[in-house]
């Protein structure tokens, strides 16, 4: 697994394939990316279920000003540190949290930090968790207007009702078993 493009691009990344760690393969995040533009530059970056960081690191590479990494699986966090040391990135730029994902999100609210884009690549066995992220992002007050959240998930996820009228749905990608589902907020931030 690599670096896509950017200041980063064909670096080599550290990885493991798991059950519980599913990097995204490179084919996904440059069709990923190809669709977000130059959007991500200068932009603040959330990556939930972060694994060994491939899709914030793509974000960095490519001109986003900060990512906030989240996961809270001690082999996920063992390479994304790696990785963040491999690309010499400092705290600044990429910041870690190892915590699950609703104590991180309770912090970083607390913390009044906000977002412009959200990468999601939660258990895919998990249709219930990723519905409940988006509700909890929906409501967290860390989302900036027109925010963006990438989700990548299995056929079982159905984007509707509630969560639709939180995100507007832009666009799906299909690769195999794997979606990608583009979303954005639907709200005026107060």
């Amino acid at each position: 697994m690599r670096i896509v493009a950017g200041c980063f691009k064909s670096r080599r990344l550290k990885f493991i394939k798991s059950p519980e760690i599913r990097p995204t393969m490179d084919r996904v995040k440059e069709s990923l990316f190809n669709v977000l533009g130059d959007d991500i530059n200068r932009k603040a970056v959330l990556d939930i279920f972060a694994g060994c960081g491939s899709l914030g690191l793509e974000a960095l590479s490519r001109g986003a000003s900060k990512c906030v990494f989240v996961d809270n699986n001690r082999a996920a966090l063992t390479l994304l540190k790696e990785n963040i040391k491999l690309l010499h990135l400092d705290a600044d730029e990429a910041e870690v949290i190892g915590r699950d994902w609703k104590s991180a999100l309770k912090m970083l609210e607390t913390q009044e930090k906000c977002f412009d884009f959200v990468f999601m690549d939660p258990p895919y066995k998990r249709v219930d968790m990723t519905q409940n992220v988006l509700m909890r992002l929906a409501t967290s007050g860390i989302l900036r207007p027109k925010a963006k959240i990438v989700v990548e998930h299995d056929s079982n996820l159905e984007l509707e009702g509630e969560l639709l009228e939180k995100f507007g749905k832009i666009r799906s990608l299909r690769f195999g078993e794997t979606y990608i589902s583009f979303l954005e907020t639907n709200y005026e931030k107060a």
